[in-house]
């Protein structure tokens, strides 16, 4: 064979290798319902360790509330709102932006998906209309909470104030907090009654 040639035939089943390969990539991760365990099989590990993993996927290969947290904080960046309102977990993922609310629905939707006991808790100063959302959940029998995607373990809610009053630069003293008990909406505002004091 002519050496012209064979560079030729080379250079064309590389090509078709290629499109092979794609073509196969293609077909997993376009293909129908499977379960989690098949999902952790099928997603790419480019697509994991460059965390561009869609809705599904994400929900697939999250193993814990802690790595639940670590993605949404890889890929999330935290903007604030101009209206103070939830955009639904998938659209905060999708955006890769939202504010401490958006951070917390999506880490709190994920780990719901995943089976694990999770609810969003707000934060706010007594005198003060700030407020703050945070994940908080319940991981092997202890209390875990997730401030803009940052995990941490904690005894109490009187610990996670602390946590949430050193992020924000509050007074422990005056903070009050609620678990929020509703569902999603994103085109509502948020509102929060019925808190209770964070004691000294």
């Amino acid at each position: 064979m002519h050496l012209g040639t064979a560079n030729a035939l080379c250079h064309t089943m590389k090509k078709i290798y290629s499109i092979l390969m794609l073509l196969l990539a293609f077909n997993l991760s376009a293909s129908g319902a499977m379960t989690n365990d098949q999902a952790l099989v099928k997603v790419s590990w480019i697509k994991k360790a460059f965390n561009c993993l869609a809705w599904d996927e994400l929900v697939a290969v999250s193993q814990s509330p802690s790595d639940i947290c670590a993605r949404v904080k890889d890929r999330v960046v935290y903007a604030a709102d101009d209206v103070d309102s939830m955009k639904t977990a998938p659209e905060t993922w999708e955006d890769g932006r939202g504010d401490c609310e958006d951070f917390a629905n999506c880490i709190v939707s994920l780990c719901k998906a995943k089976g694990f006991d999770a609810w969003i808790e707000v934060y706010f100063e007594v005198n003060n209309s700030n407020g703050h959302a945070v994940a908080m959940g319940k991981w092997n029998g202890r209390l875990w909470i997730s401030s803009n995607g940052n995990f941490k373990f904690v005894d109490t809610n009187e610990n996670a104030c602390v946590v949430v009053a050193v992020e924000m630069g509050w007074h422990r003293g005056q903070m009050m907090f609620e678990r929020w008990a509703g569902n999603v909406d994103p085109e509502r505002s948020i509102s929060f009654s019925g808190a209770k004091p964070i004691r000294n």
